[in-house]
């Protein structure tokens, strides 16, 4: 899903068949929280009940197996986020390290905005912000550039920071995220979808 697409599924109830949605979270460079908000989202979803279907734009051989972790299903590798998005007519959601910037993200979302224009951009999730002070004056100039709302922000706290070696993240097969930042992730990432 980070850099990628996931398909939520859920029975509905009315004529019995399954409702697919999908949403492709991007980032401007790695390392900007894109698996931190997926894994957020995939284990708050799966707490829902929703049968989920996650997948990896770009090869990565990590990040399925984190996925699987938090969805409780495997995930796959699929080819490019923006060729995704297009193809898929899947609305993007940026995810966007903000830390030591407010003024600058908006320059960061308004490029991303404006040099792919056949990407559906819904919205950001803000990464690392500092406090609720920071959340506001970023999204504020977020909206006026762009239009476009924040989501739901993340705070800059070591506690929900992913394990991680000298080759990135820890993978699955090796412990993976721990219990507990997972929990933490599902809970934050609860708030962000209700926003």
């Amino acid at each position: 899903m980070p850099n990628g697409q996931a398909a939520q599924n859920r029975a509905d109830g009315k004529r019995g068949r399954t409702v697919s949605a999908r949403l492709v979270l991007a980032g401007t460079h790695t390392s900007t929280g894109k698996t931190t908000v997926a894994l957020g989202l995939l284990a708050a979803w799966r707490r829902q009940g929703l049968r989920l279907a996650p997948f990896k734009a770009g090869p990565d051989y990590i990040d399925p197996g984190l996925h699987a972790q938090a969805a409780g299903r495997q995930s796959r590798n699929l080819g490019s986020t923006a060729a995704l998005a297009r193809a898929l007519d899947s609305p993007v959601v940026l995810v966007l390290d903000v830390a030591g910037m407010s003024g600058t993200a908006a320059a960061l979302v308004l490029g991303c905005q404006q040099m792919q224009p056949r990407v559906r951009l819904a919205g950001v999730i803000l990464n690392r912000v500092g406090s609720d002070g920071h959340t506001q004056a970023t999204a504020e100039a977020i909206r006026l550039a762009t239009g476009l709302p924040v989501l739901g922000s993340l705070p800059d706290d070591p506690s929900i920071a992913l394990p991680e070696r000298h080759l990135g993240l820890v993978p699955a097969t090796e412990g993976g995220v721990p219990a507990g930042v997972l929990e933490r992730l599902a809970e934050l990432a609860r708030i962000i979808h209700r926003s």
